[in-house]
């Protein structure tokens, strides 16, 4: 999930309301973002975890910036219909 508004693959850009939010709680400086979200009927668990530049080495493909900036985030989603009678 891109959070510099300028992705490097458009698809990257934050598509749902969840990566909207998490992108969100990254900028105001939380590093990890989850919700429990009933989706079409179903329960899903979704997380996601910033991404920063943490070496000199992250800057070869993301050169306007430095250590400590934030990039953006990973998302993840799981069913949790096998835990819920």
């Amino acid at each position: 999930l891109d959070a510099t508004g300028d992705p490097h693959n458009p698809e990257n850009s934050p598509r749902t309301k969840f990566e909207r939010d998490a992108i969100e709680a990254f900028i105001a400086g939380n590093s990890f973002y989850e919700k429990v979200e009933k989706v079409d009927g179903e329960y899903y668990f979704q997380a996601a975890t910033s991404l920063s530049i943490v070496t000199d080495g992250c800057t070869i493909c993301h050169p306007a910036n430095k250590q400590g900036d934030l990039l953006g985030g990973i998302s993840y989603t799981f069913p949790l219909d096998m835990f819920i009678d």
